[in-house]
């Protein structure tokens, strides 16, 4: 099952608030953002003389006064100014943060393919598609929010400078009553990210506790004290969630309760302390309440989004972090991968110099160890790879394709060394493999222009042609059986045509008689095309139709034999 993702909340969050989403914002162009915050800002400030001329027009008809057509004007232009302000910061901000989402989810997939195969296992298949696509799906959905507190809090300023101007004395209550708020407030904010930050990694262990009922479902029907176990491990993980949730829903509602107390506490100070102690009180008390209502709705608005931000800050920041384990790789055109791999095409043998290479287990000193292995391969040789499980036949695979780096040691082909990031490249390109973890793609993808009679014929020979067809450039169906998805996929390797070929345990899922073809026909055929064959195989009946046996046990090479 998935580790849980420790990286959560490991990259450091100033002061508790959201830097990390107003640092990420900042990488948008200087000028949509000040195009945002200019039409943000003349929102905001339309909003507050909205709230003045309402006012004023209130004050009008508390005196018999009916409003004037300047009223009407200021109220109509500063709706309208309002309105597609409002409108269009909006817009914006949606093409800002759709922009910096998708410039972050192709870097992310480029390091993914550039970055070592261990350390893109290390971090999980179900965390990577939860960091790519939900956390930043709710940052794309929350955004808009932000861009709403933004224009709040102009209008509070407005309305506070409004409120200046009406009565000093109910600007300093207000001040005293948020500050003492603040301190509360701060506390709570830190304590929601805390907990929210405990919420997404609570959410992917359940998850990642879902996969096995879906995915398992045979294997559970036939072993009820399995499904029983499983079962009560999803409950213990799920009230574990509901714990969590509503920790962060209490929280939440604290906060909307303080924004409620506040503002009932300062209305009701005003409303009570100030008739019998401050003079002039009555003639402004129809302006200052509206005013503190105004005031005080922008504040409550922002506190109560708050924990949406830090939910948001908290996802961005596991993208960010998983990011950042990712290797920066400079791209290498594939064009120039080819001119290396052409450079290697003429290859007589390839070298194995004392490599060894260990999995990383979070440091378990009992980590599976590969090597110390010397060893050398002939080109257009028949090797078949035998041994246990857990015996390193796949790291031997891995490593001989690239996919692994050595941690000791070095592998050459002829006498150059495999290196350094473009040597690498240009040998992995010798290689075609379907591996026992094999994907088979819908199309042919690297193989746009190959000849689709040609597919087909092989689709046919291959026992297929009852069961799908490759036409318009796509492979008409995949629903097929193990067995028969893994001739697919050797049929793609064969259309590579690559100069070296590896299959692990290939003949697996087959049946007798494609047991038997394999390897009668097809590896003979493969050999014929001087391909080198690296076949991983425990069928010792057909071990003569190889040139050479590998045996391999706890990751040493016991036997290097000829046939």
């Amino acid at each position: 099952m998935l580790r849980p993702p420790d990286y959560i909340g490991s990259r450091p969050n100033r002061v508790g608030g959201c830097m990390i989403l107003t640092d990420f914002i900042r990488r948008a162009p200087r000028r949509d953002l000040q195009i945002m915050l200019g039409l943000s800002g003349l929102s905001g400030a339309a909003n507050a003389v909205l709230i003045l001329a309402v006012n004023q027009a209130a004050q009008q008809v508390t005196t018999d006064t009916l409003p004037g057509a300047w009223d009407v004007a200021m109220y109509a232009g500063a709706f309208l100014a309002f309105f597609f302000g409002n409108k269009f910061a909006l817009l914006r901000a949606t093409q800002i943060i759709e922009r910096l989402l998708q410039t972050l989810r192709v870097e992310i997939m480029d390091r993914l393919r550039g970055s070592e195969l261990r350390r893109v296992e290390a971090l999980g298949r179900k965390s990577l598609y939860s960091m790519i696509s939900e956390q930043a799906n709710s940052l794309s959905m929350t955004f808009p929010l932000l861009i709403d507190s933004l224009q709040q809090a102009v209008l509070m300023v407005m309305a506070l400078i409004y409120l200046t101007w009406l009565s000093p004395y109910a600007l300093g209550v207000f001040i005293i009553v948020i500050l003492a708020a603040s301190i509360l407030y701060r506390a709570l904010q830190r304590e929601i990210r805390v907990l929210v930050e405990r919420q997404i990694r609570r959410q992917m262990l359940f998850v990642d506790t879902l996969e096995p009922f879906l995915s398992g479902g045979k294997e559970l029907r036939l072993n009820h004290k399995r499904s029983d176990a499983l079962f009560v491990e999803l409950q213990k993980r799920s009230l574990r969630l509901r714990e969590t949730l509503v920790k962060v829903g209490d929280s939440w509602t604290e906060l909307m309760l303080l924004g409620n107390g506040v503002t009932y506490l300062v209305i009701g100070f005003i409303i009570f302390y100030f008739p019998g102690n401050v003079s002039g009180y009555g003639t402004v008390v129809f302006q200052i309440i509206p005013v503190l209502l105004f005031s005080l709705n922008p504040l409550i608005r922002i506190a109560v989004m708050a924990p949406a931000f830090l939910q948001v800050d908290a996802g961005l920041s596991a993208v960010l972090t998983v990011r950042d384990q990712l290797t920066e790789v400079t791209p290498i055109p594939a064009e120039t991968v080819c001119e290396k791999s052409a450079q290697y095409a003429d290859f007589t043998e390839i070298r194995f110099e004392d490599v060894r290479f260990c999995h990383d287990s979070g440091g378990d000193p009992d980590s599976f160890t590969f090597g110390p292995l010397s060893l050398t391969l002939r080109r257009g040789e028949t090797v078949f790879v035998t041994g246990g499980n857990g015996s390193g036949k796949s790291t031997f695979a891995h490593l001989l394709c690239g996919l692994h780096v050595p941690d000791q040691g070095m592998i050459r082909i002829d006498d150059t060394p495999v290196n350094e990031a473009l040597a690498q490249a240009g040998f992995r390109a010798l290689f075609s493999a379907v591996f026992v973890d094999y994907h088979l793609f819908d199309r042919l993808y690297g193989l746009e222009h190959v000849d689709p009679d040609r597919v087909n014929t092989l689709i046919v020979d291959m026992g297929l042609g009852d069961k799908l067809k490759y036409e318009n450039g796509t492979f008409s169906t995949l629903s097929l059986s193990t067995g028969q998805r893994k001739r697919l996929a050797l049929i793609v390797a064969i259309l590579e045509d690559r100069p070296v070929i590896v299959l692990d345990e290939w003949s697996a899922e087959q049946d007798v008689h494609f047991r038997d073809r394999f390897y009668t026909e097809i590896v003979p055929m493969l050999a014929e095309r001087g391909q080198t064959v690296i076949a991983i195989t425990h069928d010792e009946r057909y071990w003569g139709a190889a040139d050479r046996i590998l045996k391999f046990e706890q990751g040493q090479l016991v036997e290097d034999s000829k046939t």
